[in-house]
C-alpha cells in the first residue's frame, strides 16, 4: 500500500468514506456526506445489491430475447 509521507495510508478510513459519500450523491442525487458511516456503508451495499440484480435481469431479459421462445419473449414484453 502506497503512503503519504506522514505514515498514514493515501486511502485511509476518513478518504474512503468521503469517496463513498461523493460516489452515493452522484447515484442518488441525495447528499451522502450527512449520512453516519454505518448508514453510508449500508446504503451503498444497497445500492450494489439493485445494480447486481438490475444486471441480472437484464442478462435474462437478453437470454430469453436470444433464445427465439415466443412465449418466454411475449411474457419479457407484458
Amino acid at each position: 500500500m502506497t503512503h503519504c509521507a506522514d505514515g498514514l495510508p493515501v486511502d485511509g478510513r476518513i478518504v474512503t468514506l468521503v469517496k463513498m459519500a461523493l460516489q452515493y450523491e452522484v447515484e442518488t442525487g441525495r447528499p451522502g456526506i450527512d449520512l453516519t458511516p454505518s448508514e453510508l456503508i449500508w446504503r451503498t451495499e444497497i445500492l450494489k445489491e439493485r445494480d447486481k440484480l438490475e444486471a441480472l435481469r437484464t442478462a435474462c431479459a437478453m437470454a430469453t430475447a436470444l433464445s427465439g421462445n415466443e412465449k418466454a419473449l411475449a411474457a419479457l414484453t407484458e
